[in-house]
């Protein structure tokens, strides 16, 4: 007889299934086949990689079945497989924990048995069948665990780039004698929830007894959502959310310790948000790549040491209130064109893979199943936390070689309905491209968001320091009407290449040493309608080494405890031509009780070195479809994040007209109904310095400042379709 023994939450329950058709298991702990493998067998670096130890003696549990593993008896979102008048399911005593909703529920369990590979759900696959509080039932996946600690050793290789390659490194050791099974699961109800452990193989499957856990009380503001209306995201409690922050895509030397100092010191500064790369950079943060890196060990023999490096960051961002954007795959890993890494890549046949093409990767079998089988470790191990916002499939995945839409489409909706089907939280799901739009794939029901990737230069000497008008970028970040999606700029920056940000005899530097343009592209992706601010791609070679975090304060206090949802603003208009001449530009986002707006100089470009000598006076602005009544006008610093001005308004005949103060590069303000929340407070002299260290910069250069060309005449209006609650 086979016995499955579990110990969860301290209590020891027993799983029991019958002799036939399990596979025996030589001490080696190379298991046999049941039934005849596929073609390609992925294999272990050094076999046997895993051996699960036999615990003691073990009283005996209900028998449920046996039968090969079928993807189709697999527990599923809202079926329960079990008969709750059969004998045997009581719960285990012990002590009762409460736990709060939406706060992680962990659970530590052994299986008595040996395995090859304990990542390889066509070997081994445990689910909890859970039941919450008001009869629903749900599936989430267990994982296999190995914990791990690290330490700091001294750099043998030479250190190439100063910004990155630190004196000490990161090491990692893992602990296999203390591996074992384990859930997470985070209650998104309140009351008493109950559940069971479903162990299968492809020859028998067993179940544990029935657990129960209590939830009472909040903690956090639950997973992220798509707004009614479309535009922007909300979080499960209600509250509306606007991402602000930049990429971290990958952490130098100093692994998840560096991580965790970006996300420090981006909360310190009003960021929330940062997308980040499971690639296989700086040591990886991907779980499964070459065995010829460290760390790895091939295809579907998942690192223990990456894994649990990625729960370090992921804890690092709940501490620090970051949420992130998980990007899978990046277009190098399948390309031999663009950031290549296709020689190392195990899919790669020449390292032991199933592809002879990068290209393959879309439509192989195997390399599909490889794929889904690490989507339900991510999902198993790092699901449960409501910080990681959202999974992003692919990073440009048309720069990829042989690039085929349909291919690519028909590849991301066979993925994101795997996950929706896997995941009981129904994180939210997106992909990126970037040569624009590919409608087929984001028209996708399960692909909640779209993206846009922005980079700016021009093809002359100057390349790397000029910024295409503010304007320009307006118009090309659309919210998608017909999509009816939220868009986000995951990607923005000066330039392609990382040599715009180096010093050298060859250098195109300094490069915006004050970040005018990422000031500039936080306020665009506001007023743009994005439903986030532009995420800037040079977090380390330029936000971290010119100490540019500054930026998220301006925005990030003037949106603390707005909603600019439909219900906040009605029908919202963007692109509107309230005020354009060739000196200013007026952007607004614009309800019946509520307004927002930009006021820009167009001089306030590294293309254009600055605005004049004396403050902008005098601007005009005409604001209509408002509701009838007396209004506050406020205006804001852009910079210091604070009201610096303000002044009664009267709406008649949905019309209010006012003028802004005397300001330098630019200006925000609002428009709102009641008693100001705010005292109106003096700022520091941030835009005169900006000025002031253009004009520098261009002499440098040997620029002079030239006056902007005329803007583009203004796009047709905007406006949001009405909706219904």
């Amino acid at each position: 007889m086979m016995i499955f023994a579990l110990v969860v939450a301290g209590v020891v329950l027993e799983l029991v299934a019958r002799d036939r058709g399990f596979a025996s298991t030589q001490e080696t702990g190379a298991a046999k086949a049941a039934t005849p493998g596929p073609t390609f067998t992925p294999k272990p670096a050094n076999p046997p990689y895993y051996k699960v130890a036999r615990t003691g003696p073990l009283r005996v549990g209900e028998i449920r079945d046996n039968k090969p593993l079928d993807p189709a008896d697999l527990p599923r979102q809202g079926t329960d497989p079990f008969d709750e008048t059969e004998p045997g399911d009581e719960a285990e005593p012990g002590a009762k924990k409460t736990w709060k909703q939406w706060e992680k529920y962990e659970a530590t369990f052994t299986l008595s048995w040996s395995f090859a590979n304990p990542y390889d759900p066509d070997e081994v696959m445990v689910d909890a069948v859970i039941t919450t509080p008001s009869g629903k039932v749900e599936s989430a996946p267990a994982f296999w665990y190995v914990p791990c600690t690290s330490r700091f050793v001294d750099r043998v290789e030479e250190v190439n780039d100063p910004d990155e390659d630190t004196l000490e490194i990161e090491a990692i050791d893992k602990d296999t004698a203390n591996a074992t099974w384990m859930l997470r699961y985070t209650p998104r109800e309140q009351g008493e929830y109950t559940y069971r452990l479903v162990a299968r193989t492809p020859a028998a499957s067993a179940y544990s007894y029935r657990e129960t856990f209590h939830v009472s009380g909040v903690e956090g503001r639950g997973f992220g959502r798509v707004s009614r209306g479309g535009r922007y995201f909300e979080f499960d409690d209600g509250s509306f959310f606007f991402p602000i922050g930049q990429n971290v895509a990958w952490p130098n030397d100093r692994g998840w310790v560096d991580f965790a100092a970006y996300m420090a010191t981006m909360n310190e500064y009003g960021a929330n948000w940062a997308r980040v790369w499971l690639s296989s950079y700086f040591r990886g943060l991907t779980i499964e790549w070459s065995p010829k890196n460290e760390y790895y060990h091939g295809l579907g023999f998942y690192s223990a040491e990456i894994a649990w490096k990625l729960d370090r960051i992921l804890e690092s961002a709940e501490k620090h209130n970051i949420y992130l954007m998980w990007c899978i795959q990046q277009h190098g890993q399948f390309s031999t064109r663009f950031n290549p890494c296709w020689d190392e890549n195990p899919y790669n046949n020449r390292n032991g893979g199933p592809l002879e093409r990068p290209a393959d990767f879309f439509t192989h079998p195997e390399a599909r199943k490889l794929f889904r089988h690490r989507m339900r470790y991510y999902v198993a191990r790092y699901g449960y936390s409501p910080t990681l916002f959202a999974w992003e499939f692919w990073n440009e995945v048309d720069l990829t070689d042989r690039f085929s839409s349909a291919a690519c489409a028909a590849w991301h909706k066979e993925m994101a309905d795997y996950v929706r089907g896997l995941d009981p939280t129904r994180r939210l799901l997106s992909t990126s491209y970037i040569y624009g739009w590919d409608t087929e794939a984001y028209a996708l029901p399960a692909i909640d968001f779209t993206q846009v990737h922005i980079y700016h230069g021009a093809p002359s000497e100057f390349i790397g320091w000029r910024v295409k008008s503010v304007d320009e970028q307006m118009r090309n970040i659309k919210w998608d009407g017909t999509l009816r999606k939220p868009v986000l700029i995951g990607e923005y920056g000066l330039g392609h290449s990382q040599d715009y940000f180096r010093e050298g005899p060859n250098s195109r530097w300094p490069v915006d040493p004050d970040g005018l343009h990422v000031h500039n592209s936080l306020w665009v992706g506001l007023f743009s309608g994005s439903a986030g601010t532009a995420m800037n791609w040079w977090w380390d070679k330029y936000i971290r080494k010119n100490k540019l975090y500054g930026h998220f304060i301006g925005i990030s206090r003037y949106l603390d405890g707005e909603d600019l949802r439909p219900w906040g603003l009605g029908s919202v208009k963007l692109f509107d031509d309230f005020y354009r001449t060739p000196e200013v530009l007026t952007y607004v986002l614009v309800g019946r009780d509520r307004a927002y707006g930009w006021v820009f100089e167009t001089a306030y470009t590294l293309e254009h070195f600055g605005p004049g000598d004396s403050p902008r006076e005098g601007v005009p602005i005409t604001l209509t479809d408002l509701t009838d009544g007396d209004c506050w006008i406020e205006f804001w610093d852009t910079y210091d994040g604070v009201p610096v001005a303000r002044t009664r308004g009267h709406v008649s005949d949905g019309t209010v007209r006012f003028t802004v103060p005397a300001f330098r590069g630019d200006i925000a303000f609002k428009l709102y109904r009641g008693e100001p929340a705010a005292e109106i407070q003096e700022t520091t002299p941030i835009h005169d310095r900006m000025v002031r260290n253009l004009r520098e910069l261009a002499k440098r250069h040997g620029r002079d400042a030239k006056p902007p060309p005329p803007p583009p005449p203004p796009e047709q209006e905007f406006e949001e379709e009405p909706w219904e609650e």
